[in-house]
């Protein structure tokens, strides 16, 4: 009943690529098949992952044309034989004994999800990220509304191990049954969604406090890249969670204030990571698309920033707009520019 099958999605990651099966393979359970699917790739992925094959018959690899890490993970859910799904990407690595220790605990408990905590891996440093959820089981409604609620901003939380399909355990029954894929339309944050859908129909999940996974963070990959339609996507999600939980009370009080300090916070995001052109620029962006939204029409409890926000928006003065989210997000650029320092002094 607890056999799994690892999806493994690969697109060009030749450097990295045998170090993460390896890790797979050395398992201390070994009632796994890898499902690799490579996405594409143009450099030695494909053959590596042949090669791996010829040599161990619970690696089967499926070779198609690139179309994102969505589509292969769809596919690899699909080709999967076994009762329990598990995710690695293809630069990262597990700790050997991770889905011994995680299927002990879905079994002991006869849990729907199984989730650890995880390691983020840089060129000079490796910090550990830890739930909040420590060695805990939750069950039925609590998840709604102590994890659920939490993404989603109802209330401030790390939610940063809740969020990865990578760092956890799915049973594949619950996502047939409730249809539940990665949305392929989406260029990021689709790990996230496919987590809170699945959150939405399970009766209980389990945590271990042990950094098991590792997130090996590596030069132009897609967790590294800055976004220029931060706040449009922020916009988006909370339209369609609106939709998908019609039962919280989206007019409380802390729902309200998280919403109404989105602007200001996309503004720090994009100071951070932009030049003061693109980053005026996007800001501008900001304007238009809360124009679009009719954001600040709740105006209970804003700050003086925010009320300073909405009545620019009133009078449509784009220009004190961007003037007044420039001034709120000054902590962002002093960030940018320190970390510009560091990098000078290395």
């Amino acid at each position: 009943m607890y056999k799994v099958s690892v999806v493994v999605p690969v697109y060009n990651n030749e450097k990295y690529l045998s170090k993460c099966i390896d890790s797979i393979l050395n398992q201390t359970y070994k009632d796994i098949e890898i499902v690799c699917v490579d996405d594409g790739s143009t450099d030695s992925s494909g053959q590596i992952l042949d090669n791996y094959a010829k040599k161990d018959s619970r690696i089967k690899v499926i070779h198609k044309e690139n179309e994102g890490v969505s589509v292969a993970r769809n596919i690899g859910i699909k080709e999967s034989t076994m009762p329990i799904i598990a995710f690695v990407d293809s630069d990262d690595y597990i700790q050997f004994d991770m889905y011994e220790k995680m299927i002990s605990l879905m079994e002991k408990e006869n849990l729907d999800c199984v989730c650890c905590d995880y390691k983020n891996v840089y060129p000079n440093k490796t910090i550990s990220k830890n739930s909040r959820f420590v060695n805990k089981i939750l069950y039925g409604n609590q998840i709604r509304e102590e994890i659920v609620k939490g993404i989603i901003g109802f209330f401030s939380a790390d939610n940063n191990c809740l969020t990865s399909v990578c760092n956890r355990l799915f049973v594949k029954q619950i996502l047939m049954e409730n249809d539940i894929w990665f949305d392929e339309k989406r260029a990021y944050g689709e790990d996230w969604l496919f987590c809170i859908e699945y959150y939405r129909v399970i009766d209980s999940i389990g945590f271990i406090n042990e950094n098991m996974y590792s997130y090996v963070h590596q030069n132009g990959s897609l967790s590294t890249k800055a976004r220029t339609d931060y706040f449009e996507y922020a916009v988006k999600n909370n339209l369609l969670f609106n939709k998908m939980f019609p039962e919280f009370d989206w007019n409380c009080d802390e729902k309200i204030k998280h919403y109404n300090n989105r602007p200001i916070e996309a503004a720090k995001y994009y100071k951070n990571r932009f030049s003061n052109e693109q980053s005026n620029n996007l800001i501008k962006e900001i304007f238009y698309i809360c124009k679009e939204n009719n954001y600040y029409d709740n105006a209970r409890g804003l700050t003086e920033t925010q009320r300073e926000l909405k009545k620019a928006l009133d009078s449509n003065n784009i220009d004190n707009f961007v003037k007044v989210l420039n001034k709120s997000s000054t902590g962002g650029l002093i960030t940018k520019l320190k970390n510009i320092w560091k990098r000078i002094k290395k």
